[in-house]
């Protein structure tokens, strides 16, 4: 006789709400409100409006917040077509919305959908391969408590963790190999933490149940980080004029277009310090005669930390 399989039992309610919860919160966190916070701190660093970034932010957020969603799912039924489901409509609209403004081909974006449904489908059956006689329960318990321990990470690193961050202006970064390490160290103790502490309670035949308080930290920090969020789009002063139709642009038309009469043709070089001009030339001193005619500010501060508002601002006289 041929051993009958068991059909998966669905979860529990808790169990589900936890898996929503750490989902959502997820997602939104690491590709809405993060990003969003990041551009309302620096809206004059940006080439394009708030209206322009809400709908691929709010669309890969969903598709994401479902992605986690469908690993649990899947653990739970076992049944890739729940898996399909979920991603496709979100995924083919992502797709359409990222491509089509950039002027790719059709052909680019199927091959592009195609990529990422049979990759999805690859890692899909690998999992099941492997994850086939294993307890399920216990692969949504230790999936649950290792996101949540992420996500609590990842707060103690954004209230407490990037003060020492330099600004990022287009130039490599070096930082200190001990801070690297030791952020690490944090990071690694906060995640296993919970797993921790529920593998020993469990070895010490204490039954926890721990969804109650994921979903109370994911709701919690997902609304700090909203609330947050709200305040500073509230306090932002967009730039003037940022939004207004009849707004100046810079354009590659007729870039290389010439006047017969008179041209000024400027020679911009990029991130080129003062400091590195004067050690130049205190070195090569022969430098000077090649020099000859130019006038050097050395007094000369930029408008901005990066190049394209700075470059706006220095051809145009208008702060960007």
């Amino acid at each position: 006789m041929k051993p009958v399989k068991s059909k998966a039992n669905p979860p529990d309610k808790q169990r589900l709400a936890a898996i929503i919860a750490l989902s959502v919160s997820a997602g939104f966190l690491m590709f809405f409100i993060t990003p969003f916070d990041i551009f309302l701190h620096n809206p004059a660093d940006f080439a394009v409006s708030w209206s322009f970034l809400i709908t691929p932010l709010l669309i890969s957020s969903i598709v994401v917040s479902l992605g986690i969603m469908g690993v649990f799912f899947y653990f739970i039924y076992n049944k890739i077509i729940i898996i399909i489901a979920l991603h496709i409509p979100v995924a083919i609209h992502v797709i359409i919305v990222h491509f089509a403004q950039r002027g790719f081909s059709e052909a680019y974006l199927l091959i592009q959908l195609a990529i990422a449904i049979v990759g999805s489908l690859l890692l899909w059956i690998a999992l099941d391969i492997k994850f086939k006689d294993k307890p399920k329960n216990k692969l949504i318990d230790i999936g649950l408590l290792l996101g949540t321990g992420l996500l609590v990470s990842a707060q103690i690193q954004t209230l407490f963790l990037n003060g020492g961050m330099s600004q990022i202006t287009g130039q490599i970064v070096f930082y200190d190999r001990l801070m690297v390490i030791g952020n690490g160290v944090i990071w690694l103790l906060i995640t296993a933490f919970p797993l921790c502490l529920w593998l020993l309670l469990k070895r010490k035949n204490k039954d926890i149940k721990y969804e109650k308080a994921v979903i109370f930290i994911a709701f919690l920090i997902f609304g700090m980080q909203l609330t947050g969020l709200i305040s500073t789009a509230v306090r932002t002063e967009l730039p003037e004029g940022y939004d207004e139709r009849g707004m100046m642009y810079f354009s590659y038309e007729a870039l290389l277009d010439l006047n017969e009469e008179s041209n000024v043709i400027v020679f911009l070089a990029d991130t080129l310090d003062g400091k590195y001009m004067e050690k130049i030339l205190s070195e090569y001193s022969e430098m000077y005669e090649l020099l000859d005619g130019f006038t050097y500010y050395s007094n000369y501060v930029s408008e901005y930390v990066h190049t394209f508002p700075s470059v706006a601002t220095m051809l145009t006289g208008h702060f960007f």
